[in-house]
């Protein structure tokens, strides 16, 4: 119970004890006084019974019934205190959401051509590598054909350069035999006229006849060479022939019009026979069909800059809402990998348009057991409330117990001696009148006294009636 200030009645009294004690006061005694001290110190005492209710003192009964705001011991009706107590805070933003498909795709024609048939139509729940449509390509058929016979046609000049090749050959061979024969009779030739029996102009003959042949080898083996160039001319004719095949079997796989991923059908727009280009013609380039995904989807919202400056990848999101979607339902949805929904990504950067940033969340889209339907659909929005952060046993005390000023945020500590001292602190948040603080210790732990405990009593109310280093009195 804090002490109450002395009434003004008992507040004369005390003057009145203090005037008559004094050692000044005999003086009194040796003037022509009415009184005499004996019948001063008797009146006194009358009037203190007199007095008497005036001097007990009253029992302060507290309006406010917060157990954690209640006068200190010592300390003024007017000045409050409260303990500072660790608490959890998380600061949440709650932003629009828009769902999307996590893939979605305008399928095109790559070649011009008719549409001979449509195979699906919107709504219908198409798998990878389905065909959706064919279209009819008559010219590129007969070009594809008109390949297959360019590549019969390269593989057989290649077969025809082989044999000149191996004929070739074959007259080297012949050639180099008859040059053993002219160097053999050349030889017997030159021993006949070293005996004297052969005449020089039939020497000469010999000479003459393995020249011949030496030089007929030589051009055989050019024939040679020039054979094996020609196969390999005729090898890469049979490669540009494959690979002009190829390439028209690719053109012609693009009279098939297949489902790039597993999905819905969402946009149909054509039927058969209608003409359709490629988007490399310029004009007249229409989709045929739009496919999204919607087994996975993704969670789209766009976040302000002072949001966005506190959002990080992986922290928790929960849907508050979607229109037309029961919450129990909702309750159901989570992340690809079967945990809590969480902001998968954001892009770092903001748009220079709207100035705000995109953050996705992926979420997994079952089929709603009851309904045999599935929860969400691409195209769905409401809210969704993303924790951008998240404080854990901070200490926190009323928000009326911080003070601003050209400093700074602070509050008032009392200790035991029931001395005021400044604290300076930062407010990371704020959450149903409570502030979250940081202290300067937590920065500087050189100075202990700056440190706010659990337990610790910081003044709560008034802050302007106090100064730091006075005493509560």
């Amino acid at each position: 119970m804090p002490l109450q200030r002395p009434s003004r009645q008992s507040h004369v009294h005390e003057t009145t004890l203090r005037w008559l004690f004094n050692p000044r006061v005999p003086s009194l005694a040796r003037q022509d006084s009415i009184f005499s001290r004996e019948a001063a110190i008797a009146c006194t005492m009358l009037f203190c019974l007199a007095c008497q209710p005036g001097c007990t003192p009253r029992q302060s009964h507290s309006n406010n019934p917060a157990a954690d705001e209640v006068p200190r011991a010592g300390a003024s009706a007017d000045v409050k205190l409260a303990p500072v107590v660790l608490a959890d805070f998380v600061v949440r933003t709650t932003v629009p959401v828009t769902i999307d498909g996590y893939e979605k795709a305008e399928l095109m024609a790559r070649v011009e051509g008719y549409v001979a048939e449509v195979l699906v139509n919107i709504g219908d729940q198409v798998h990878y590598g389905q065909v959706l449509a064919r279209l009819d390509l008559p010219e590129m058929t007969a070009e594809h054909n008109r390949r297959l016979k360019l590549v019969e046609q390269a593989e057989a000049n290649l077969m025809s350069e082989h044999s000149e090749v191996d004929r070739a050959e074959a007259q080297s061979a012949e050639q180099q035999a008859l040059r053993l024969l002219r160097e053999s009779e050349l030889e017997r030739a030159r021993n006949m006229f070293q005996s004297g029996a052969l005449k020089e102009d039939r020497l000469n003959e010999a000479q003459y006849g393995l020249n011949a042949v030496l030089a007929s080898v030589e051009r055989i083996e050019a024939d040679v060479r020039s054979a094996e160039a020609h196969v390999r001319s005729a090898e890469a004719a049979v490669e540009v022939a494959i690979a002009e095949l190829e390439k028209s079997a690719a053109m012609m796989s693009y009279a098939e019009i297949k489902a790039p991923f597993d999905g819905v059908i969402t946009t149909r727009m054509v039927d058969p026979g209608a003409f359709v280009r490629p988007p490399s013609s310029g004009t007249g380039a229409l989709p045929l069909f739009n496919i999204e995904s919607v087994e996975r989807l993704r969670g789209v919202v766009m976040l302000p800059i002072e949001n966005a400056a506190r959002l990080q990848d992986g922290v928790a999101t929960r849907l508050d809402s979607i229109r037309g979607v029961p919450d129990d339902e909702l309750q159901q949805l989570c992340g690809l990998d079967g945990g809590p929904l969480v902001v998968s990504r954001h892009a770092g950067a903001f748009d220079r348009g709207s100035r705000m940033m995109r953050a996705e969340m992926d979420i997994l889209n079952p089929v709603y057991s009851e309904s045999g339907r599935r929860i969400l659909k691409p195209g769905d929005y409401g809210k969704v409330s993303i924790e951008l952060r998240q404080y854990s046993q901070v200490p926190s005390v009323p928000v009326s117990a911080v003070g601003t000023d050209e400093e700074g945020s602070f509050v008032f500590k009392v200790g035991d001696d029931l001395v005021c001292r400044r604290i300076p602190v930062i407010v990371l948040m704020t959450h149903q009148e409570q502030a979250a603080l940081e202290t300067n210790v937590q920065r500087n732990p050189d100075t202990p006294e700056a440190v706010l405990q659990p337990g610790d009593q910081v003044v709560s109310d008034s802050l302007g009636k106090i100064s730091d280093g006075e005493r509560v009195p």
